[in-house]
């Protein structure tokens, strides 16, 4: 296999990143220790660490909900961090609002218990989503709105557009001949390049990097490149002559869209980036589906780690809600995440529908009479949902996370790393074959780099050609020092969609719960469930799974999976070749001509 600049000639301009792999994140060299699973976390700076200990050992910080000195200490330092979000998203506090939750979950959570569903709204989302976002179908379903998946595409795992257009059609809103899509005279009929610059990885980019540029950083010189649920669409990829740089241009007009309190279609939500995957989905969604009366919940937690997103006046994308967990994109902190809203789509979160209240959410409350009055206050909206005290040790952590990542590593030179070596990773997984010549992995998603980050997700292959098991390589990596991920990391869509379980065999699942113990007990010559007619063997099996208690073995089984998902690999701040040639020799070493078997594994606990 040929070297990463002889096909990837980019990646000589990233070597800043081998110096901070080489100071910043020497503990991983230190431990021997090779990290892929930078969607699951990314790893701290120790200038973070630093910047933290040096912030909490020279002010004092107390509870914000007071005038007292702590407290005002750490209200300007929430509130600066506040600042520091919209500004690395690009975003005016005049139009987005930052409010601060656990998690991305969290930050779903709010959307999720607030919106204001109805019978005749729908919640329209994408099957490739983490569960977080799954489950605001529930909320949904509760206040009798309609959930609708839009399936994927197969073997790329993209989004089939044709079921999204149908899907975003709803006949109970209208729209104003004021509120339709209209164009400019200067770009109408134009094709353009937004400010989110498209490239295989999502954006084009230059040839050079501008410069690492603080002061508390040290500088490396400036290096230059050496030299040269409907219907299924199957969407064809854009091809291009070069492996790092193939492209897909989207052609759109400038839009005059309805203000979003005057949208009432629904919810529309879908990840930027598949975390099951590494699939980027377009960004042009979102103003497809405002057009069409949605608001729009955009899951940025796996592309936010390693691509910029452009919220300023004059974008073309500007999603009503944006979701973030920052430990994805720098390590710490933890258990920080933040809902970025439109002030003019939060309108809609607000009571009557958020269905509670706590501290530090209302103006006033009473006992005898239980009244309350929300916060409303224009200045900060974000009051209104921010439960409780908020982590004000933690918070102000973001802003050195932000600080390092876009002025000593820069967005440019990450992304272009990230690229260069999940593209490398991906001819090489392809490559691996046994010794009679068989495949030795399968992978799943895209094969190329049209549209997809720095995710892959695959399965290895043994000598027979069976799956092998996810928790054989859970073992075998962890005794190499090796971090990455199995299973089907919270996203039941993508992992279905890649698997090919239809929803004939998922509907076992559904039916194994319509079956009580006591029906299942009696059914002597089989039971009639859901119009499938089970035999005796098949109940006698339900009833023992049923007083035992199913483990996930035995869903894995019911469905016809040959193990419990899939393998994932992924890339970061300071991933580099030598990551990806330990990973190949262990893969190599550990399973060529290998028969597997999954004798005296431990049974699993989760799928």
């Amino acid at each position: 296999m040929a070297g990463i600049e002889e096909t990837y000639p980019e990646y000589r301009l990233t070597s800043r990143l081998d110096e901070l792999r080489a100071t910043e994140y020497s503990y991983l060299d230190e431990q021997n220790h090779v990290y892929l699973d930078y969607t699951g976390s990314g790893l701290a700076s120790k200038y973070q660490h630093q910047s933290h200990n040096e912030r909490v050992t020279k002010t004092l910080f107390g509870n914000p909900h007071s005038v007292n000195p702590t407290s005002i200490a750490a209200t300007e330092a929430i509130e600066k961090t506040r600042a520091r979000i919209l500004a690395h998203l690009k975003a005016s506090s005049d139009e987005y609002v930052v409010i601060f939750t656990p998690n991305a979950t969290g930050a779903a959570r709010i959307v999720a218990e607030s919106y204001p569903f109805t019978p005749k709204t729908k919640f329209v989302l994408t099957a490739d989503n983490h569960n977080s976002i799954n489950g605001i179908r529930e909320f949904a379903r509760a206040k009798g709105a309609k959930t609708t998946y839009v399936p994927l595409t197969t073997p790329d795992l993209r989004v089939d557009e044709e079921a999204l257009r149908s899907a975003l059609s709803s006949p109970h809103y209208k729209q104003t001949q004021a509120q339709t899509q209209t164009s400019t005279s200067k770009s109408k009929g134009k094709s353009w390049v937004p400010s989110l610059f498209k490239s295989c990885f999502g954006h084009r980019r230059s040839a050079e990097f501008p410069p690492a540029h603080n002061d508390k950083f040290p500088q490396s010189p400036r290096q230059s490149m050496a030299s040269s649920s409907s219907s299924t669409t199957t969407l064809k990829p854009t091809n291009s002559n070069s492996n790092c740089e193939k492209t897909i241009l989207e052609t759109a007009n400038t839009t005059t869209l309805a203000p979003a309190e005057s949208r009432t279609a629904g919810l529309f939500a879908y990840p930027a980036q598949s975390n099951f995957s590494g699939t980027r989905h377009p960004l042009s969604y979102i103003p497809q589906a405002q057009q069409a009366g949605y608001h729009v919940l955009l899951d940025t937690a796996a592309y936010l780690p390693t691509s910029q997103l452009d919220l300023s006046p004059s974008a073309p994308y500007k999603p009503d809600f944006l979701i973030i967990s920052f430990y994805k994109l720098f390590g710490v902190p933890t258990g920080v995440g933040a809902l970025v809203a439109r002030r003019d789509a939060l309108s809609h979160l607000l009571l009557p529908h958020r269905p509670w209240f706590s501290g530090g959410t209302i103006t006033a409350v009473t006992v005898s009479t239980q009244w309350h009055q929300p916060s409303q206050s224009y200045n900060s909206p974000n009051e209104a949902f921010e439960d409780g005290t908020l982590n004000f040790m933690s918070i102000p952590d973001i802003i050195p996370g932000l600080d390092f990542i876009t002025q000593q590593v820069t967005m440019p030179m990450l992304e272009t790393r990230v690229r260069c070596l999940t593209g490398w990773f991906l001819d090489r997984l392809a490559s691996l074959r046994h010794s009679d010549g068989t495949p030795m992995a399968v992978i799943y998603g895209g094969k190329n780099l049209v549209m997809r980050g720095g995710t892959v997700a695959f399965n290895l292959l043994d000598a027979e050609g069976k799956v092998i098991d996810e928790r054989i390589i859970d073992i075998d990596s962890a005794q190499e020092g090796i971090s990455l991920r199995t299973g089907c990391f919270c996203n039941p869509g993508a992992a279905e969609a890649a698997f090919g379980l239809t929803k004939e065999r998922l509907e076992k699942l559904s039916q194994l719960s319509s079956v009580s113990r006591k029906g299942a007990a009696a059914a002597g010559r089989g039971w009639r469930v859901g119009g499938k007619q089970f035999g005796r063997a098949q109940v006698e099996n339900i009833n023992k799974a049923i007083g035992t208690g199913m483990g996930m073995d035995d869903y894995i089984r019911l469905v016809g999976l040959p193990s419990g998902g899939a393998i994932r690999v992924s890339f970061g701040v300071a991933s580099n070749t030598r990551d990806v040639d330990r990973f190949f020799e262990f893969v190599e070493r550990t399973y060529r001509d290998r028969v597997t078997t999954v004798e005296g594994l431990k049974p699993r606990e989760r799928w």
